[in-house]
This record gives structure tokens, sequence and C-alpha cells, in this order.
């Protein structure tokens, strides 16, 4: 009897053991997914500078993440603010990501800005705003267009609010003049 009940211990430890070793490759292959803290839609967001409101965004999905201090953000709808409380900015994005903690939003997927008092439009894939520290960089090829038709295109850009300064990367301008209506004499052209 004693050497019917050995074969069975064996092969039943046998088992356990696969069932241990297969369960453990299971886990190492598949990686978990981090799940957002809060899911919310139609979701309103608000940055501000100097106890004033700098960034007013309207997000149709927004998935937070308490452990990182971000904001996973689908449909993005995005105002901005001068000092005195006068808009000065309006940006569009697919996709963006708000990062409390480093001060930042990173825009992706068909990026529009609005700079009103300039009156430029920015056009791109991909956008990364430093609202910290007033800085603006996009590194897959941005397209500017004035609105009286001048384009400026670049494969990368940099852009200091605080010195108002930009450096481009591979730039091509093209400019486009509206004539004057009067001739070289200062008469009026008639039609």
């Amino acid at each position: 009897m004693e050497k019917k009940t050995k074969p069975i211990i064996w092969i039943l430890l046998f088992l356990l053991f696969l069932q241990c070793k297969t369960k453990q490759s299971d886990d190492s292959e598949e990686p978990r997914k981090i799940l957002p803290d809060i899911i919310q839609q139609n979701y309103m967001h608000y940055i501000y500078k100097n106890k004033r409101i700098y960034l007013e965004a309207e997000i149709e999905l927004a998935e937070f993440f308490d452990e990182s201090n971000k904001i996973e953000c689908k449909v993005f709808t995005g105002t901005t603010y001068n000092s005195k409380g006068k808009m000065n900015t309006q940006i569009w994005s697919d996709q963006a990501v708000i990062d409390s903690a480093g001060g930042s939003i990173q825009f992706n997927g068909n990026v529009i800005v609005n700079m009103i008092d300039k009156k430029v439009k920015l056009y791109t894939d991909e956008l990364f705003f430093n609202y910290k520290d007033n800085i603006l960089i996009g590194e897959r090829g941005v397209i500017f267009e004035k609105e009286d038709g001048s384009k400026l295109n670049a494969d990368k850009m940099v852009s200091n609010f605080a010195d108002d300064q930009t450096e481009f990367t591979n730039m091509d301008l093209k400019y486009f003049y509206k004539q004057d209506s009067k001739d070289s004499t200062g008469d009026e052209n008639e039609e």
C-alpha cells in the first residue's frame, strides 16, 4: 500500500508545480494597465497665475491619475488670458495631458493655437506648453499662418514668452503682401 501512495503524491506535487509555474508566466507576460482614479465627461479645468485665471479649458473626457498628478484629456478646447484678464489665445487639440506637478500641458493630434493679439495661427501634431516657465515647444513640424496669408513652416520651434523670443529649426518663410490701392504717383487706381 505504501508503494501506491508515493506515485500519487509525486503526481500531485508535479501538477501543483506546473500550475504554479503557469501562473507566474501569465503575470510576467502581460503588464498591468494603470486605471484612472476618476473619469469625468464635459470637465472644466482652470489654471491660475498670480491669483488670476490664466487658462480655462473645456475637456470632453478627463481621466484623473492622482499618483502621477496628471489628467489625460480627450478633445481639449482652451482659452488663455493675459494679466489684464483679456483673452489672448485659443487652443484646440484631439488629446492633451495636463501635468499639474510639472506645470505643463502636452497637446497631441490636430493642435491649433490661435494667437489673437498677434493675428497668427499655429498648426502642428504635437506641442509642449510649460505654463510655469512660459515656454512653448513644437518638435514635430509647425506651421504659422498670419491673417494676411503669410506662412512660416519649420521642423522645430522653441518660444519663450517671458523674453518674447522664438527660435526655429529649418525655417521656410513665405510672405504675402496685399497690393496697395494707390499707384506709384499716389493716385488711386480705378477698377
